[in-house]
């Protein structure tokens, strides 16, 4: 599904159904609502009541300023472009095989990877990149690298691990760490 017009109300994907792929470089009125599945998408467009997850989004390209929410899942990767706001207040939760985080922008709202889940990369990159939550590693993530501001708390819970952890920028809050840390870059 590719929207380069304009949707007045929904897009609404229900429980058990999935969509391959939707780009919106249009404008939708209403939100994207998700209860089932959607392999990947890219908002690059205005979306008025932005994005209620209650399903899986695989792949989240986001080229606009967005809202999140929902207590649905990404299963692969999370790209915020450069400048660009994506306003989560109800938390973003991972639970992927071997996801990525790739911030560019602001992420506003805490980030979750749960346990069984694997990030392979999570980047917050430049200087301008911002994070304004709390990071919670419940499973493994392969490389974290901070170059930009973490304004949170990071918490690596019991039997989780973070393999490499490389800070060249700013974190405000705390590190946690009950779990394992292989590597510690300050």
């Amino acid at each position: 599904l590719r929207n380069d017009g304009e949707i007045q109300g929904s897009v609404i994907n229900e429980a058990n159904k999935q969509i391959d792929w939707l780009k919106n470089t249009g404008s939708i009125g209403g939100s994207i609502a998700n209860s089932g599945s959607i392999v990947a998408l890219e908002v690059s467009g205005d979306i008025a009541g932005g994005i209620a997850n209650n399903g899986g989004i695989g792949a989240l390209r986001v080229n606009e300023n967005l809202t999140y929410r929902g207590n649905g899942n990404i299963t692969n990767a999370l790209i915020v472009a450069e400048g660009k706001t994506l306003s989560a207040n109800s938390g973003i939760t991972f639970n992927s095989d071997n996801g990525a985080i790739s911030n560019l922008g602001t992420i506003e709202g805490n980030l979750s990877n749960v346990k069984g889940a694997t990030l392979a990369n999570f980047t917050n990159s430049g200087t301008t990149s911002q994070i304004n939550g709390d990071i919670t590693n419940s499973g493994l993530i392969t490389r974290l690298e901070n170059q930009g501001t973490i304004s949170g708390t990071i918490t690596n819970n019991t039997d989780s691990t973070i393999t490499n952890f490389a800070n060249n920028g700013t974190i405000t809050g705390d590190l946690y760490n009950d779990g394992h840390i292989d590597t510690l870059t300050n």
